[in-house]
């Protein structure tokens, strides 16, 4: 009994939670950041002030590949958390006069420090600036060709759509992007060019402020307590039902 009034406290804590937060937000919408036992944590560049504690900035990435009598080789490169993976097919970046390589290096950025996206969209997770040079002319690689790469991308919130920024400081232009399962927070997409690119969604932002806490307090203190009474409550029944059993 007492195992079975445990469960129903903590789904019960939940729910509510849950609702707490839809009454919170704009529009009354469903938060979806990736859930209260999300499968991996979001690196985030700027994260939102409830995941600011935790939160593990993320790195940039530098590699190197090979380029051979046709261009580059076919090889892959992640970032450290991989939330960011590109898969470069042979040839993806061709050959350059003397050249014997090509430096890959992926930044992450925050959405503030670049143009916003277009209207309903807004960046889902960190902007991430993907760069091209050959070595060692150092001359940047703009374009890719033949079947160019593959990106995958994974994003906090849910969204089906993907931009990129060719200068990252320019205006954006959407990439015909799917959502790779099981979940609906990885983004693929086959990429022609460099620049910075951000996974897009049209749920509004939370409603918690930057600089306060006050919000999430209320949420934890109005679950525990909610907890708390309903074990509490479960336990007397229980016991009473006990003392009238003998």
């Amino acid at each position: 009994m007492t195992a079975t009034v445990v469960g129903v406290a903590l789904a019960v804590a939940y729910v509510v939670t849950v609702g707490m937060t839809v009454g919170l937000r704009p529009g009354h919408v469903r938060p979806l950041y990736e859930g209260f036992t999300p499968p991996s944590t979001y690196h985030w560049v700027d994260p939102p002030h409830i995941f600011a504690a935790a939160n593990q900035k993320p790195t940039i990435t530098h590699a190197i590949v090979k380029l051979g009598p046709t261009g580059s080789v076919a090889t892959g490169v992640s970032t450290d958390d991989a939330q960011l993976v590109l898969g470069l097919a042979a040839g993806a970046v061709p050959r350059h006069g003397s050249d014997t390589s090509v430096a890959v290096t992926i930044t992450p950025l925050a959405p503030s420090s670049v143009p916003a996206l277009p209207s309903p969209f807004r960046a889902s997770g960190n902007v991430y600036e993907v760069a091209m040079a050959y070595q060692p002319s150092q001359v940047a690689v703009t374009r890719l060709s033949g079947a160019g790469a593959s990106m995958v991308l994974v994003i906090p919130e849910v969204g089906r759509h993907l931009y990129l920024n060719a200068t990252t400081h320019g205006s954006w232009t959407p990439v015909t992007a799917h959502v790779v399962p099981p979940t609906d927070l990885t983004l693929g997409a086959t990429i022609n060019q460099t620049g910075g690119y951000v996974g897009a969604t049209t749920l509004p932002p939370l409603a918690f402020s930057h600089g306060s806490s006050s919000s999430v307090a209320l949420l934890s203190v109005g679950a525990g307590v909610l907890a708390v009474l309903v074990i509490g409550g479960g336990v007397l029944l229980s016991r009473r039902r006990r003392r009238r059993a003998t």
